[in-house]
């Protein structure tokens, strides 16, 4: 798990330089946000699994897991206060960012491995270099990437997505909308496309882009990118 790997850091540093970290406490975290006008929510600073749905509320309400080592029970469990994200609106965008105080880190963290939900029409950017992200029903713009582990989206909003993973799994599943879907597979990843998409045209560019394409104005752009992994394409299930 990458929380108590990170963790375990800030312990083996602590022992090192004499202090005696023995006691772990986690606990639920469960925040809400108000968009404030944002069209999307940047999530930064943390590594884990991250698990978003679409719905239709007002808020942003972000779910997961804290993390605390202390010397003590009590130690440990205040150090719970500080494994929270920090809220920054900028013009288009809620920033939620995981920044401890610098004498906590390494001996907090949060994971965000349960159910956080965003307003349906909102958007999503999220980069992890371990843990799986997982996505769906949000309408918004879409940027996800993680280096170890997989990806997967059910997608049936109109705006641009843009997703990658490096040997792990990309399943992506779109609604019959009009749509335009390049799939890049590099150092011999792989992509398949489910037979259900029926009436997809597909071709593959001189550089070796996967392209599928559905309907006379395929407006809906995609850009799916594999590294040693697999792409899968297929039909929501969202579809009847």
């Amino acid at each position: 798990m990458a929380p108590l790997s990170r963790l375990a850091l800030g312990v083996c540093a602590c022992l090192v330089s004499g202090c005696a970290v023995q006691v772990l406490e986690t606990g639920d975290y469960a925040e809400s946000f108000a968009p404030a006008g944002a069209a999307r929510v940047v999530l930064s600073g943390r590594e884990g699994d991250v698990v978003v749905r679409g719905a239709d509320l007002n808020d942003v309400s972000i779910r997961g897991t804290q993390y605390s080592v202390g010397a003590t029970r009590r130690s440990a469990r205040e150090g719970l206060r500080d494994a929270v994200l920090d809220a920054t609106y900028g013009a288009d965008e809620l920033s939620l960012q995981f920044a401890p105080p610098f004498e906590r880190w390494g001996l907090v963290d949060l994971e965000l491995n349960q159910v956080s939900t965003l307003p349906r029409g909102m958007g999503l950017s999220v980069s992890v270099e371990s843990g799986n992200i997982d996505v769906d029903a949000l309408e918004g713009e879409l940027d996800l990437e993680t280096v170890e582990g997989d990806i997967s989206i059910d997608d049936l909003g109109p705006s641009f997505v843009r997703a990658e993973v490096g040997p792990g799994v990309l399943r992506y599943a779109v609604g019959l909308t009009g749509f335009h879907i390049e799939c890049v597979a590099e150092e011999g990843g792989t992509v398949e496309v489910d037979p259900a998409l029926i009436g997809a045209a597909q071709h593959t560019e001189p550089d070796g882009t996967l392209v599928i394409t559905y309907g006379d104005d395929p407006s809906k752009r995609v850009e799916l990118k594999t590294t040693g992994g697999r792409i899968e394409v297929a039909l929501s299930a969202g579809v009847p």
